[in-house]
């Protein structure tokens, strides 16, 4: 475990490296260089002076939130698995689930620890949760970025994860028991004086698959279940806790992956060079207004007294040479074009962070039902998405089912119908998911932005050719029009209420029908006897 973990350290130094520089620009409060000096132009590297790109991550990470995994709506449902799609009781088994899933998460700590997820995701490019259920409660911990190392199986999935945690030698006894200690440590816990009790140890920690040949499948203990939990003191290398999960219980969620690193880039990464420069400029014109404001002055070296330079000073002059007057240096200097190309920057960097577009969201007189938004999420949608979908498959998704099976397994949810008992023998019971945030709406609003491009080519079409009408599904349309719209679900019609005004139509249409046939043919034999009236009456003229 210690070699390994010495391995996972190495191979992460790069990354390492690099959210530590990223970190003295944008995550300041979990970089150890903080040095908050004057603006010294000779001492700018290592200083922050522009914290835009501090405020764009935070903006980004609540706006994720808040879009994304919102605490007072409803984004996300549980549905049946394929072979149970179609079972009603299965249907509503399902929802009742995550009805109550949705309950313990918000009276758990998954948004306040989530929150700090998504600040890591924005600078660090890579962060991580653990899940459990303790005290009968839901429970999550946040790992921070640059804490933990991560390893992948064959298919690039997050399936170890490591980090080095110091103890005291109190606090290990407490979390492990005295007789799981190694002896070194157990000795200095018998010191009657107590001077080592405080003493730290680093110990590992490892959740990883558990070997095969490591479990018998047979028994159901915490030291044969899949996944394995070992705690490991690293100084003597002697395991001090075996436990396991039925499932994996840390989640890592990258913002963006290369082929061939474990590793996320994040968008403060992409956009490093301009902020290094925002800072230099926001350094540089800090220095030339302060020195606008108060400029060095030259005085000549036989003046009697120093100038007095502050506000409504006093200058004594020599009143036989009015000339010695004290002379400004400043010879004054573009700080507005410096301030202009300062702001060109900092919108970058927030453009960079996807601030533009959570603008939108939260913009009162705009709402997403525009074709003004659906513009927008053509432009930057379409570039947030693929990190949302990551951030829902690799994060959100895992997450959730775990959740779902530690509240099943502790009998929160209501008995499975029958139909579910049985499917369960040869299958897996797990939900699908189910997003209806705003920006998964968002991003199904750009999707639906084609159907009405297609209405309109249809209405040029029809005149030439009226089967091409033929070719769409309207119906289906109209549906994902209006849930891209973000159209309360009470609001849509059921397709069984929607066959049923559809059928009372037709049939309200055929008595219609019917109606105008007996009138027609009552109005023509209304016409056929005045018809034959007329014509006795004009016969009998004519003899």
């Amino acid at each position: 475990m210690v070699d390994r973990y010495d391995k996972m350290k190495a191979d992460a130094t790069d990354w390492l490296n690099i959210i530590d520089e990223v970190a003295k620009y944008v995550a300041p409060q979990k970089s150890d260089v903080m040095s908050w000096v004057s603006p010294d132009l000779r001492s700018i590297s290592g200083n922050l002076y522009d914290d835009t790109a501090v405020k764009a991550n935070d903006v980004l990470a609540a706006g994720s939130m808040a879009n994304m995994t919102p605490i007072n709506e409803i984004w996300y449902s549980g549905v049946p698995p394929a072979g149970l799609a179609d079972n009603e009781e299965a249907v509503q088994w399902y929802a009742k689930c995550s009805e109550i899933m949705r309950h313990e998460m918000a009276r758990s700590n998954f948004y306040t620890e989530s929150l700090g997820v998504l600040q890591d995701r924005g600078w660090a490019g890579t962060s991580a949760m653990y899940s459990e259920l303790h005290n009968g409660s839901l429970w999550f911990k946040h790992f921070e970025a640059g804490h933990f190392l991560i390893d992948e199986d064959d298919r690039g999935v997050v399936d170890t994860v490591a980090r080095c945690i110091k103890f005291t030698h109190r606090q290990a006894e407490k979390k492990f028991g005295r007789k799981a200690l190694s002896s070194k440590v157990r000795e200095a816990l018998d010191d009657p004086s107590g001077k080592k009790w405080d003493d730290t140890h680093e110990y590992v920690h490892m959740v990883m698959p558990r070997p095969d040949a490591w479990r018998d499948e047979k028994k159901l203990d915490k030291e044969n279940k899949p996944v394995a939990d070992f705690y490991v003191d690293k100084d003597d290398k002697w395991l001090v806790s075996e436990g396991g999960f039925e499932e994996m219980p840390i989640f890592v969620t990258r913002w963006e992956k290369m082929r061939g690193e474990r590793y996320g880039i994040s968008p403060a990464m992409k956009c490093m060079p301009t902020i290094r420069e925002t800072n230099f400029l926001s350094a540089c014109l800090s220095a030339g207004i302060e020195k606008a404001v108060f400029p060095p002055t030259a005085v000549y070296d036989n003046m009697e007294e120093s100038p007095d330079l502050s506000p409504n000073g006093l200058v004594v002059l020599d009143s036989n040479r009015p000339d010695l007057i004290p002379k400004s240096l400043y010879a004054g200097g573009q700080v507005q074009w410096g301030a202009d190309l300062l702001a060109s920057k900092q919108e970058s960097i927030r453009a960079t962070f996807f601030n533009d577009m959570f603008k939108v969201f939260t913009d009162s007189t705009k709402r997403m039902a525009t074709f003004e938004a659906m513009q927008l999420a053509d432009e930057k949608l379409v570039l947030f998405h693929p990190a949302q979908a990551r951030y829902y498959g690799e994060f959100i998704d895992p997450l959730l089912r775990r959740v779902f099976a530690l509240l099943l397994r502790a009998k929160r949810f209501p008995e499975p119908p029958a139909v579910v008992f049985q499917f369960a023998e040869n299958n897996n019971v797990e939900p699908q998911m189910a997003y209806q945030s705003k920006i998964s709406l968002a991003v199904q609003a750009v999707q639906t932005r084609s159907s009405f491009q297609v209405l309109n080519m249809l209405a040029a079409i029809a005149p030439y050719d009226a089967t091409a009408v033929d070719q769409f599904d309207f119906v289906d349309m109209a549906r994902k029009a209006a849930r891209s719209f973000n159209l309360a679900d009470s609001s849509i019609r059921t397709p069984e209420e929607a066959q049923t005004v559809a059928d009372a139509r037709m049939q309200a249409m055929q008595q219609q029908n019917a109606l105008s046939m007996v009138s027609e043919a009552a109005s023509a034999a209304k016409d056929a006897r005045a018809a034959g009236l007329n014509l006795a009456v004009g016969g009998g003229g004519g003899q």
